[in-house]
């Protein structure tokens, strides 16, 4: 009984592969298997981003600390917008530092008074 329903479960998944795959050059068959094998873009969709490079500016910003509560970021390019998210996490979009007050950088505008 317990081998029967693996067999099941095998032949579903096979299946869905051959729907995804059906009608697709070999080029575009190996990027497809690729994508789902890797556990950079299984993490992306289980975490809500929205690709997997969302992984590399978060190792970036580990290392170097770039992004920091109260910045200003602007995303040049932003499609798909996984930078984005990172960013708008990183910095706290609503820009307060964790003590509750704004953090300024010495940036000079006609603002900063």
């Amino acid at each position: 009984m317990w081998g029967f329903s693996v067999w099941r479960r095998c032949i579903h998944c096979s299946l869905s592969v051959m729907k995804k795959l059906k009608g697709k050059t070999a080029a575009e068959q190996r990027w497809v298997l690729r994508q789902l094998k890797d556990p950079y873009v299984k993490a992306s969709h289980a975490q809500n981003f929205r690709c997997r490079s969302a992984f590399k500016l978060l190792e970036i910003d580990d290392k170097f600390r770039l992004l920091q509560p109260g910045y200003s970021v602007v995303d040049c390019g932003a499609a798909p917008g996984a930078w984005s998210q990172v960013a708008v996490q990183r910095v706290n979009s609503a820009g307060t530092s964790r003590h509750g007050r704004f953090k300024s950088h010495g940036f000079k505008t006609q603002y900063n008074v």
